[in-house]
């Protein structure tokens, strides 16, 4: 019923098993375009995540002994008592990644797939326990720093941009001094503040936008492009392991991961 494109999006936002309101909203919105209205749209999610509780609860940890259900975290069978190794569930990281990759082989365009990536970050739960945090806390942390150095954002440019036209004006400006008419000391103090701010400003502005493709290789601006996604969800996530993390050692952690994302 659905069109390829609208299919691998459905599966990408159900890697976890549930759909936050916003995958919701998106995958509503393409369905339209499709022609598929959205009650309709809701019954299929609202099925789709229905079989997958299903086929969860079949796959049910069982007893290799005796085929009996085990509860979780269960070290020993009820029934028979043997023991049974542990399995260790996948961590927040590798369901949120799962769900990013997914989107790889998607038909989105650039923008859209951008938009979704945005969203599925955004919305995806905070994990509770010590290990899940942790590893979200260090992930987003370093994915909220960005590359590329003086070039790689807009905002840089243009203030590298505004530094170029003040090391410019100065130099005009002392050629001036030391011509034979001494052309420059003709301005007052006040103008020649005016006219350099303005200089300054028109190379930024200039510099920025000439170069706003430019800043770092092709992998560098799409990372770039996400950090301040990742930084706001850095920030969720610290303020719960702030309130769930206790021990001195947790504490250090969690300071020195806030002293590299926000520098304090």
């Amino acid at each position: 019923m659905f069109s390829e494109k609208l299919e691998e999006l459905v599966r990408a936002s159900l890697v976890d098993g549930a759909i936050s309101p916003k995958e919701r909203a998106v995958l509503k919105r393409m369905a339209a375009a499709e022609g598929i209205d959205g009650d309709t749209m809701d019954v299929l999610l609202d099925a789709r995540i229905q079989e997958m509780a299903q086929e969860k609860k079949m796959r049910q940890r069982r007893c290799p002994n005796c085929g009996a259900t085990l509860e979780a975290f269960s070290t020993h069978c009820p029934a028979c008592h043997t023991e049974v190794t542990s399995e260790r569930t996948a961590s927040s990281i590798d369901q949120l990644n799962q769900k990013l990759a997914s989107l790889a082989n998607s038909y989105l365009d650039e923008e859209e797939g951008r938009r979704v990536r945005r969203d599925i970050i955004s919305t995806f739960p905070v994990p509770n326990n010590r290990e899940d945090l942790l590893e979200f806390l260090s992930l987003s942390a370093a994915n909220s720093q960005i590359k590329g150095g003086l070039t790689a954002t807009p905002m840089r440019r243009f203030f590298l941009g505004i530094g170029i036209g003040w090391i410019v004006f100065f130099i005009m400006y002392g050629m001036g001094s030391q011509s034979e008419d001494n052309s420059m000391h003709k301005y007052g103090i006040l103008e020649i503040i005016s006219i350099s701010l303005f200089s300054s400003f028109l190379i930024g502005g200039w510099f920025a936008l000439r170069y706003a493709k430019k800043g770092g290789n092709k992998a560098d601006r799409e990372h770039n492009e996400m950090a301040a996604t990742w930084k706001a969800k850095f920030d969720q996530v610290m303020t719960k392991a702030r309130l769930t993390l206790r021990s001195a050692d947790d504490i250090n952690t969690l300071n020195a991961l806030q002293k590299q994302v926000h520098g304090r």
